[in-house]
């Protein structure tokens, strides 16, 4: 008789009881919630030609805390995000619906950047923010390890964008963003080249984080 319990329980924790395994849970890559923050240092670099930098300086911060969920202007609900730099201090909006990960960076609230199309997998392209004039478009290009301040980070996806007028000209602007599970935005480049040929670079890097990870 032991045996044969022993043999029912096996088979119960083998299958599940006749129950369908539970998946497993998606890494979260915009993590969102009260009391949440990022520190952000940013620094510019100025280039004379493809390798001499002219000059290299921490030209400022970012410090964002999501103090709840609050209405927009526009009266929908989302994500209320303080951010602070240096002596200017607004409040913008982020919020997640579905696969969307949602931005509001500008004041035009009926219109979020797209910051990720989930889940993110290689290849994956969107836009990211599109107009008359130009549109933004994103693409999900691997998994990599990225090394900022805050710590390194083994597995983060690197997100490649760039801009297309609508005369079907690129913009001398192009971005990369990398995200890692359960922080979320780790580090940014932009870069953008001058009418004079020289090009500017932009890093932002993630000093610190209290996501509950």
């Amino acid at each position: 008789m032991r045996t044969a319990c022993l043999i029912v329980l096996v088979l119960l924790l083998g299958c599940g009881g006749g129950q369908k395994p539970v998946p497993p849970k998606a890494e979260n890559y915009f993590p969102m919630a009260t009391g949440y923050s990022w520190k952000y240092s940013t620094t510019e670099i100025s280039y004379l030609d493809s390798v001499r930098a002219e000059t290299t300086a921490r030209v400022g911060s970012l410090e964002l805390r999501c103090i709840g969920r609050k209405p927009m202007p526009n009266g929908r609900e989302a994500w209320a995000l303080h951010r602070n730099m240096g002596s200017f201090t607004d409040t913008t909006f982020a919020d997640q619906t579905d696969s969307l990960a949602l931005y509001w960076n500008v004041r035009d609230w009926d219109h979020p950047n797209t910051e990720l199309v989930l889940p993110l997998r290689p290849g994956r392209s969107w836009i990211v923010l599109g107009g008359k004039l130009s549109s933004t478009q994103a693409t999900a290009v691997r998994q990599e390890s990225v090394k900022v301040p805050a710590g390194e980070y083994a597995q983060a996806w690197r997100i490649e964008d760039s801009t297309v007028h609508a005369d079907g000209k690129t913009s001398p602007m192009r971005g990369v963003r990398w995200f890692a599970a359960g922080v979320g935005l780790v580090r940014t480049e932009t870069e953008i080249i001058r009418s004079n040929g020289t090009r500017l670079r932009t890093i932002d890097e993630l000093v610190s984080a209290k996501t509950g990870k």
